[in-house]
């Protein structure tokens, strides 16, 4: 009687160890996705970065050529688009 036992609970642990080395091995597989990912998205980050270290001047030169506008410079811009749309009607 306690032999059978002693087989299930062995048994038991058996199926135990299987279970988390599959488990393990699993968690490893994801390991290196994720290794691999967090590279290219380094990789990545650093080029969006230094994409709006570029932009970032021409905001801010575009932001002070706004502050330099007034309303007549703005009244003068419709005439124009007024004046093209007539040109093209015709």
């Amino acid at each position: 009687m306690l032999t059978a036992a002693c087989e299930a609970l062995l048994e038991e642990i058996s199926s135990g160890t299987e279970e988390a080395t599959t488990k393990k091995k699993l968690a490893e597989a994801k390991g290196v996705e994720i290794g691999e990912q967090s590279k290219i998205i380094a990789v990545e980050k650093k080029e969006a970065e230094d994409a709006l270290a570029e932009a970032l001047p021409a905001l801010e030169a575009a932001r002070l050529a706004l502050d330099d506008l007034d309303k007549s410079d703005v009244t003068e811009i419709r005439f124009v688009i007024v004046d093209l749309q007539c040109v093209f009607l015709w």
